[in-house]
């Protein structure tokens, strides 16, 4: 019955909303897929061109006009727009006022607004949707996910209403409660900072549980922590059959430990806020995701950065053509075993986020968060960056300060950096972004 009513009011939303959910993922052959993208990728390029004067002076700048792209590979004629380009322009290129907005954590400095009218909604969260079937959830099966506080519906109610908010208040009540709640069988547990440093994992778990969720929402670090911490306490831990991790670097290592606690199937997503679900993974890609190719073209940039390069197809309210992410990432070295031509994406962390080695190697979140989950005593792990190359690092845990001054020689060795560069501060107050996260290296 609530599968049934679900269907009926998206078809009123989006016409053939159901039948696109039901038929299942596309499979294009490669020259198909470029084929696809580019009539894409021109229908937006023009449209970015003759209506938002930012781009066009960006455009004749670098030489081109509204005709100069007539197959795939000149795509990569067209400059890149640099998320400081995003935040400096938003008004710009924002088109008009849509029916809510986004706004990104803040982790890589000032946050980002994102308009989205009733279409661009509906669309992502089509997208979500066929992402959350193909893990293999439907309409009405209980599910649970975790969201930090500033996510709660309360906390942001009388902010929103004394800045005259009122679309915005609409929008997330019909999301959270309307959508999420009811049709989803949603159970959100919040959290704050106090999640990472009190040893409560039974307190969060215990909704989980009393939900019994078919599938599970969470940021990888969370689920991690609550692990480690319900170890501790002797938690008995019960399978899922599906868990999405999103927001955070998921690695090998934790992806083994959760699949090994939950009995789950983890899937990783890609996701954004100004970019919405870029990919997920599949349990034959490991971490590395499936990039949705209908709606993104996803490049990973040709220098020594590796930063990854999104255009999306949908939001002609903010148009995002080759936007440089601030991610890193690489193509995945073969082919998936799920045997779908799609590319597949290895992520690694944050361009300006990394450590420099003695020998000028760069140093991600992906490397430090695997060397730390060999240590499954350590709840808490922190690397700070100094100036001079200089390095703290934070760890909270049971460990003696023999065992820790142990893990700092044994990092050293592994990325060869020389110890006298690294600072212990055990047990210190972690650093945190504007919305709360924890990076484990900033």
């Amino acid at each position: 019955m609530r599968e049934k009513l679900f269907y009926m009011m998206a078809n009123l939303c989006s016409r053939g909303f159901e039948d696109r959910i039901q038929q299942g993922e596309s499979r294009y052959s490669k020259q198909e897929i470029e084929c696809l993208q580019f009539k894409k990728f021109i229908k937006l390029y023009r449209y970015a061109f003759g209506h938002i004067p930012f781009y066009k002076k960006k455009y004749e700048r670098a030489g081109l006009s509204l005709s100069s792209l007539s197959c795939y590979a000149d795509i990569k004629r067209v400059p890149c727009l640099s998320r400081q380009e995003l935040i400096e322009q938003q008004e710009l290129l924002h088109r008009r006022q849509g029916v809510t907005f986004l706004e990104s954590g803040g982790t890589t400095g000032a946050r980002v607004h994102t308009q989205l009218n009733k279409s661009i909604a509906v669309k992502r969260y089509e997208m979500l949707l066929q992402i959350l079937y193909r893990v293999g959830w439907q309409i009405s099966m209980p599910s649970a996910a975790f969201y930090s506080n500033e996510y709660r519906y309360s906390t942001n109610f009388f902010p929103l209403l004394r800045r005259g908010q009122l679309n915005k208040l609409i929008f997330d009540f019909i999301q959270q409660y309307v959508i999420y709640g009811f049709f989803h069988n949603r159970k959100n547990i919040y959290f704050g900072s106090e999640l990472f440093v009190q040893n409560n994992a039974d307190r969060y778990l215990r909704p989980v549980w009393n939900k019994k969720p078919v599938l599970l929402i969470a940021r990888p670090d969370v689920i991690t922590v609550l692990i480690k911490q319900g170890k501790i306490k002797g938690v008995d831990f019960r399978p899922i059959k599906s868990i999405v991790t999103v927001g955070n670097m998921l690695t090998e290592s934790t992806r083994s430990l959760i699949e090994e606690v939950f009995s789950a199937t983890v899937y990783n997503m890609y996701a954004s806020t100004e970019l919405g679900y870029i990919g997920v993974s599949c349990p034959g890609s490991g971490v590395s995701v499936h990039v949705d190719d209908e709606n993104y073209i996803v490049e990973v940039a040709d220098n020594d950065q590796n930063e990854i390069v999104v255009t999306d197809f949908n939001n002609y309210m903010l148009p995002l053509i080759r936007y440089k992410s601030s991610d890193v990432g690489e193509y995945a070295p073969r082919k998936c075993f799920c045997g779908r031509s799609g590319q597949v994406l290895c992520l690694r962390g944050r361009t300006r986020r990394f450590i420099l080695s003695d020998t000028e190697n760069k140093i991600y979140e992906y490397d430090v968060i695997e060397f730390f989950e060999q240590f499954k005593d350590i709840i808490n792990y922190q690397i700070v960056r100094r100036p001079d190359q200089q390095l703290s690092m934070n760890i909270g845990g049971g460990q003696s300060k023999g065992d820790k001054d142990q893990i700092l020689v044994d990092f050293c060795d592994s990325f060869k950096i020389d110890p006298r560069r690294v600072l212990l501060e055990s047990d210190g107050e972690l650093i945190r972004s504007p919305s709360g996260k924890v990076c484990c290296l900033v």
